[in-house]
Parts: C-alpha cells; sequence; structure tokens
C-alpha cells in the first residue's frame, strides 16, 4: 500500500468541513459569470475593431476614400485658370537698347550759298556782282567744266550765278548748293563729280580752239580747315584746267572747280575765266605772285555759310 501525502488528507479534510451551495445558487453564479465573460467580449471585440479601423484608415490603400481626387488638385492640375483666347495681351516695355534715331535732315536754303560780298572781301576791288538764281538743273551748264547731271537726284539744288563788270576779262562763277537725303548720298555725289570735272581737258579740247588742255589737281594747294565746318564730316577738292590759245593768239581760258561736302550736303562751285592771263595763287601768302585766286581766298567764308 502506498505511503499517504498528509497535504491531500488536508484537503479532504477541508473539502468535506466546507459546505456544499444549492443547486439554484450555483445555476444563479454560473448566469453571472456568462455575462460578464460576454461583456468581456463584447468590450474586446469593439477595442480591436477600433484598433483595425483606425489602421486601416491610415492605410495608403484608402487614400483614395480618404481624400477624393475631386477634393484635392493633382499633379497635373492646374491652381490658375488661363482664359484660352485672351482679348488684350500686355503691352510690351520699349526697347531702352534700341538703335538711336538719325536725326532728320535739314535742307540747305538760299543763306547756304556764298554772296558777292564773300567774293569780293578779300580782294582790292569789287570783282564780282549777283547775275541771277535758280532752283534745279537750269537750261544751261555751269561753265566748260561741267560734267553734266551725273550727281545723282538731291532733294534741294540751288544756284547763284556771278559775273565781272570787267570788259576786258569775260568772267563767270556758278555756285551750287546740292542737299541730300543722306551724308552717303552726299559721299556718292561728291566722288562723281570730282571724276567728272577731272576731264575738264577733254570739254575743253571738243571746243576746237585750244589745242592741247591741261588740267591739275591742287587740292594739296587749297587752304582748308575741316572746323569751318562746324564739326561736320567732309571732303573736298580743287581742280583747274587750262587751254591757251593757238601761237600768235595773246589769251586762254581758265578754270577753276572747288568740291566741298559737309555732311549731306555739297558745294559746286565753278569759275571760268577768258582773258590773257590768270595770274593769281591758290595758297596765301605766295611770294611770286602776291594775289589770291577769287575762290582759294574766299575758302573760310564760303564753307562757314555752307553749314549755318
Amino acid at each position: 500500500m502506498p505511503d499517504r501525502i498528509p497535504q491531500l488528507d488536508d484537503l479532504a479534510t477541508a473539502a468535506k468541513e466546507t459546505p456544499m451551495l444549492s443547486p439554484a445558487e450555483i445555476r444563479r453564479r454560473g448566469d453571472r459569470r456568462r455575462a460578464t465573460r460576454h461583456t468581456t467580449s463584447a468590450i474586446a471585440a469593439v477595442l480591436a475593431l477600433t484598433v483595425g479601423g483606425v489602421t486601416v484608415w491610415n492605410s495608403p490603400l484608402l487614400d483614395n476614400i480618404r481624400t477624393p481626387q475631386w477634393a484635392a488638385p493633382g499633379p497635373t492640375t492646374p491652381t490658375t485658370q488661363t482664359p484660352l483666347n485672351p482679348l488684350t495681351s500686355p503691352s510690351q516695355p520699349a526697347d531702352p537698347t534700341g538703335s538711336p534715331v538719325a536725326p532728320a535732315v535739314i535742307p540747305p536754303t538760299w543763306a547756304n550759298l556764298p554772296t558777292a560780298e564773300i567774293f569780293n572781301a578779300r580782294q582790292q576791288a569789287p570783282w564780282v556782282s549777283l547775275v541771277g538764281e535758280f532752283e534745279g538743273e537750269g537750261e544751261s551748264g555751269r561753265g566748260y567744266c561741267d560734267p553734266g547731271r551725273i550727281y545723282g537726284t538731291p532733294s534741294t539744288e540751288l544756284v547763284r550765278v556771278f559775273g565781272s563788270p570787267e570788259a576786258e576779262i569775260s568772267e563767270s562763277i556758278w555756285a551750287t548748293v546740292l542737299g541730300y537725303p543722306s551724308v552717303e548720298r552726299a559721299e556718292q555725289a561728291f566722288a562723281t563729280l570730282r571724276d567728272g570735272v577731272a576731264n575738264c581737258p577733254e570739254r575743253i579740247e571738243q571746243i576746237g580752239k585750244y589745242p592741247n588742255p591741261k588740267g591739275y589737281d591742287n587740292t594739296a594747294d587749297l587752304p582748308f580747315d575741316p572746323e569751318w565746318a562746324g564739326g561736320a564730316p567732309t571732303d573736298h577738292a580743287f581742280l583747274t584746267s587750262v587751254g591757251m590759245d593757238p601761237p600768235g593768239e595773246f589769251g586762254g581760258l581758265f578754270s577753276d572747280t572747288l568740291l566741298v561736302r559737309a555732311g549731306d550736303r555739297v558745294l559746286w562751285v565753278t569759275q571760268d575765266v577768258y582773258g590773257p592771263d590768270h595770274n593769281c595763287s591758290i595758297a596765301p601768302d605766295d611770294e611770286h605772285i602776291p594775289e589770291q585766286c577769287l575762290i582759294p581766298a574766299a575758302m573760310q567764308e564760303t564753307v562757314e555759310t555752307l553749314v549755318k
């Protein structure tokens, strides 16, 4: 027979001494425990659903449900509205770096032509007087060295004619001012006139009276200061031609031509002298010929008048 266990004997004795519950009490207590268990289970279920719902609601899979696409702009949805066909466009500011506007051309007037007083100022006695004036091409040439209308189409063309009161010497001067719409056109006219006047000996020879005429470029001997033109860009030339009478006759034709360009203007002065001589110097203070020729002597006043 196995040995007895004292602890089990004590439990059995205590169980016998403990009063037994009635069947009704046992059922009542059982219902209360089941209700407690059900309540606890329900609370646990609610807590589980709450935690699970929050977890599911925060899931990235439900982003479109939490925030509908119509409620928030997407990456391609513009935040501002721009009309498809705007009625007006914003004005464009002026370009501050635009090219400067060229100054307007001021056409020459009669005040820009030399006068008889200018030509006579440095002479010992009045040498020429005003004969007439006309505008445009005119009906006759301007001296033997007139190359014709080879100087383009100036916007202004004014001509003043002078003559000599001396009966012994036939002398005429044609002073022409030409105004052009641009400096470039004036440069072309100056060059064309210079080349045309340089061919004057050929025209003198065609007259048939003066054998073997000569032409000279005396520009280097002509006194000229660009400051007389008031700072305008300038060109100038002084050309002379000579045709002498045949042997046995005493006389000849002498032609002097001055060309000056100042900006968009060209001054063209031609002097024809027919007589026994044309004894004058181009440069001032010539020790061999004391008197300076008419056009070179009036050079400064003539150029200053051209640009005033």
